[in-house]
């Protein structure tokens, strides 16, 4: 799995709460991070836009103003919960800077993202991003494996293999979440193209 057994063990270690295992844990997760910013982001991202976006978004979660059971409290059981919440923490951030820079009209060019992939649905390859924030955490409140699912998938990139290995759940219904949720999104998103919101 990306990001490897450092970011396990950093993880089993949050749990059981050794000091200083949430530093450890963004440290072995850096590059993942990175790469999940940069798909979060879409076609308005680079290297240095990544960069900044984690550290804006994350690293403060590693100050020593935080409560590091606060964190345990959010129960990583594994890579798979952690990227999915670093995603919903960066898309976060990324919606807190569209509205400071008062880019609050749906469909402009400024919120207009591309997020490509060979498993990627045409609807999700060019999105408004509020409407495909607020469709993932629809779809959070729906049905919280799915949404890990779609995260990992999605926005981190990961393999149904490596989903399937973090959930311990098999590749097959890795595969027929994704299947599901996918096309759930692709019609969420679809409707609004539809209907003129978008």
């Amino acid at each position: 799995m990306r990001d490897g057994p450092m970011l396990e063990s950093g993880l089993e270690r949050l749990a059981r709460g050794e000091p200083g295992a949430l530093n450890d844990v963004f440290e072995s997760a850096y590059d993942g991070l990175i790469r999940q910013a940069r798909t979060v982001m879409g076609n308005v991202a680079n290297s240095s836009d990544a960069a900044s976006l984690v550290h804006s978004a994350l690293i403060p979660l590693m100050s020593d103003s935080v409560d590091e059971e606060e964190i345990r409290d959010l129960k990583f059981e594994g890579p798979a919960q952690f990227f999915a919440f670093t995603s919903r923490v960066l898309r976060n951030k990324l919606v807190d800077r569209f509205r400071r820079r008062g880019a609050t009209k749906r469909g402009g060019a400024e919120t207009t993202v591309s997020i490509t992939g060979d498993d990627i649905p045409s609807e999700l390859q060019a999105v408004d991003y509020f409407d495909l924030h607020e469709a993932l955490e629809e779809l959070r409140s729906l049905d919280q494996r799915l949404w890990v699912v779609v995260e990992n998938k999605f926005l981190a990139r990961m393999t149904n293999g490596e989903v399937a290995r973090a959930l311990n759940l098999s590749e097959k219904s890795i595969e027929k979440d994704w299947t599901f949720a996918r096309a759930w999104l692709a019609r969420r998103l679809g409707g609004l193209h539809e209907s003129g919101q978008i």
